[in-house]
């Protein structure tokens, strides 16, 4: 295929039940040339050193050198089912964009996340964290306060309170009109 070569250096012995199924040039490139008692310098060449369509061809050229079937479906009999899943999974996407953009969803997450930032005191966070790191040290401080804020967004009171300014805020965009 004419790709560019590297060298790279072998530390490891190639095991003997190899050794029969490689061609001549593949018994060239990974044996190599002794570069010290238990390494050698071979040669390789890198995948991404092939374009997206050479890569798709030598794939698809090997798969079927190496007996690969063609495309999978599956059985007759299982088609509808495994279709209705599918429609459901769908049908469920475009209910989803849809709700995005009649309810204007991005501004209510973050008229809700104004909400819950005004019930919690923000000015705690530095305690949150060498609390949460007494815990845990492996955890990023990023992880510590989201799981505090998690913590503190389950507490029944900010759930409660929550949950019914957003109800407000979908009853407000249905009864604009929006839904």
């Amino acid at each position: 295929m004419r790709l560019q070569e590297e060298e790279f250096t072998r530390k490891k012995k190639l095991p003997e039940s190899l050794l029969p199924r490689l061609t001549e040039t593949e018994l060239a490139y990974f044996r190599g040339r002794p570069a010290g008692p238990r390494s050698f310098i071979c040669k390789r060449v890198e995948l991404n050193a092939m374009t997206s369509p050479q890569l798709v061809e030598y794939i698809e050229r090997k798969l079927e050198e190496a007996g690969a079937r063609g495309k999978v479906v599956p059985p007759k009999e299982e088609l509808p089912g495994l279709t209705d899943e599918a429609a459901r999974v769908q049908v469920g996407f475009w209910v989803e964009n849809v709700l995005e953009e009649i309810l204007s969803v991005e501004d209510i997450k973050k008229r809700v996340a104004e909400e819950f930032l005004g019930a919690i005191e923000t000015d705690q966070a530095e305690r949150w964290i060498n609390e949460g790191f007494a815990k845990d040290r492996s955890l990023s401080w990023r992880k510590v306060l989201a799981n505090k804020l998690r913590e503190l967004l389950r507490e029944q009171h900010h759930t409660a309170a929550l949950e019914q300014y957003l109800r407000q805020l979908v009853i407000d965009a249905i009864e604009e009109g929006r839904l």
